[in-house]
């Protein structure tokens, strides 16, 4: 069709060209079926998943043959815009960011360097049942990382590795327990504060068996006496007759007139918590 210029070189290549006639027929006979197969490509009800799917062969083969037909050429030819093959190179470069995201759009993502650090120490057989917040210590003490807990924790969860620490299978302590109703009587005492900023205490005595509140009495005095009166009506009022333990803390309501009047009964015994016993007076 004529051209501006053409070197001693192309002409003798174009002379050799013509003189081939098996070149020549393989030339058109591409260009035909070039030309057929994006005609049907162009049409194709699957197009842009056919383009998505092989995205990567697409830009390996633009890269290839863009300095010989030009990228609109090409572009215009399998039927793809220019934004999205931009698209597409820029998500083939960000594929070293662990969020796949580009490096230049988004500067404050770490290196692929800081994240092989993770990984590293993540893996570590030594840190093996520590956790991650251990290991992310350990990380900084040695120098390095230089990074917030919070990246930290969000790289590591981004790369799944989750480490097995030890943990100890502590069996739950059981309580004291009662097999019968007035088996054991817990007695104590606890200070109430009203409105007016004064203190009243209310005495009581729970059965371990039902958790019923067998007695109890609000005053205004903190004494050993009152409790001891609580402790009498309770006897008296529920006929405790058979063996009883009766559990009290160290208070000092619970010693003088309460001690006296309990070792005086036979069919009750006082433990103090947490000194005859292991056990609190919680109840």
């Amino acid at each position: 069709m004529g051209c501006d210029s053409i070197t001693d070189d192309e002409i003798s290549m174009l002379k050799e060209i013509a003189k081939c006639k098996k070149l020549l027929k393989a030339s058109k006979a591409l260009y035909i079926l070039f030309n057929t197969i994006s005609t049907l490509f162009k049409y194709a009800d699957n197009k842009d998943a056919l383009l998505k799917l092989n995205k990567s062969l697409i830009l390996d083969t633009i890269e290839k043959v863009q300095p010989i037909l030009g990228t609109k050429r090409i572009l215009k030819s399998i039927g793809l815009s220019h934004s999205k093959m931009y698209y597409w190179i820029e998500k083939k470069k960000c594929q070293n960011s662990i969020f796949q995201l580009c490096q230049y759009r988004h500067p404050n993502q770490l290196l692929p360097v800081e994240v092989n650090v993770i990984r590293k120490y993540l893996l570590d057989e030594r840190f093996i049942n520590w956790s991650s917040l251990s290991i992310y210590y350990q990380a900084l003490r040695d120098k390095a990382v230089f990074m917030g807990i919070g990246t930290w924790y969000k790289y590591a969860n981004r790369l799944g590795i989750k480490n097995k620490f030890f943990r100890r299978n502590r069996k739950p302590e059981i309580g004291i327990r009662a097999s019968r109703p007035l088996q054991i009587l817990h007695m104590d005492v606890t200070i109430f504060k009203p409105l007016d900023y004064s203190k009243v205490y209310i005495y009581f005595i729970v059965d371990n068996f039902s958790r019923a509140i067998l007695n109890w009495k609000a005053s205004i005095e903190y004494s050993s006496s009152i409790a001891m009166k609580v402790l009498k009506e309770s006897i008296s009022k529920h006929s405790i007759r058979s063996d009883s333990t009766l559990i009290t803390d160290g208070g000092p309501e619970n010693h003088g007139e309460v001690s006296g009047f309990v070792a005086g009964i036979p069919n009750i015994n006082q433990l103090i918590a947490q000194k005859d016993i292991i056990q609190s007076n919680s109840m």
